[in-house]
């Protein structure tokens, strides 16, 4: 699978993220099509096709929501947080603008603990099977944390229009950064996808933990979103 093919696929994981999936197994078109997740119909289908829900989606503090999804094909695993949907979300998204530590931020707790004493446990859906995370905009930040934290435990970390840590004071943190060296994409195997057309006050927050891979609409990787 090319690099196009993968973010393409992880950006489709992301996006069925703002799913909300009471039973693990089979997932319906309908469900896809919900004006939360908004999947156009032929995208749907064929992601129902080869993709269930290992287990039914966690909801937990102050609207976290994360599905795993596993490929019906090789079994393979996959975790995707949801980004902002309601408005919980938002007591969320203060806490990582004004940089305050994850430690203080509800949804990170609420999703550790569930990784901690749950997914990533002995005999946990998660553990030893090194699955990818994913996530979009807040989504895409609790995914970063959940490479920081469990690095060894999860492989490919993608994350689209998601703030970066630190919040303000980690935005001007890593323009000093850059002056002297820049992360490149894909380091730490986490890939930022940004879109370069139009001005985002979440994605361009906070310090980035690789280099940003920016999508325009006449690149070949923007149109494998459309």
């Amino acid at each position: 699978m090319n690099n196009v093919e993968t973010l393409y696929l992880q950006s489709s994981l992301a996006l069925a993220a703002y799913g909300t999936f009471l039973s693990s197994g089979e997932i319906s078109v309908r469900d896809l099509s919900d004006p939360n997740v908004g999947m156009a119909s032929d995208q749907a289908k064929t992601f129902a096709s080869e993709w269930e829900t290992a287990a039914p989606t966690f909801t937990g503090a102050l609207g976290l929501s994360a599905t795993v999804f596993r490929n019906k094909i090789d079994g393979s695993l996959h975790l995707a947080i949801r980004g902002t949907q309601d408005l919980l979300d938002y007591g969320a998204n203060a806490i990582l603008a004004l940089g305050i530590s994850n430690k203080l931020n509800a949804q990170w707790l609420s999703l550790d603990k569930k990784l901690t004493t749950d997914w990533l446990k002995p005999g946990g859906l998660l553990n030893g099977v090194m699955p990818t995370v994913s996530g979009h905009s807040l989504g895409g930040y609790l995914a970063a944390a959940v490479k920081q934290k469990y690095f060894g435990q999860f492989s490919g970390t993608y994350l689209y229009n998601a703030p970066g840590t630190g919040g303000i004071l980690g935005t001007l943190g890593g323009l000093l950064s850059n002056l002297f060296a820049q992360a490149a994409p894909g380091d730490y195997d986490i890939w930022n996808v940004k879109a370069s057309e139009g001005l985002s006050i979440i994605a361009g927050l906070g310090g980035q933990l690789s280099g940003s891979l920016p999508i325009d609409r006449y690149s070949n990787y923007r149109r494998c979103f459309n």
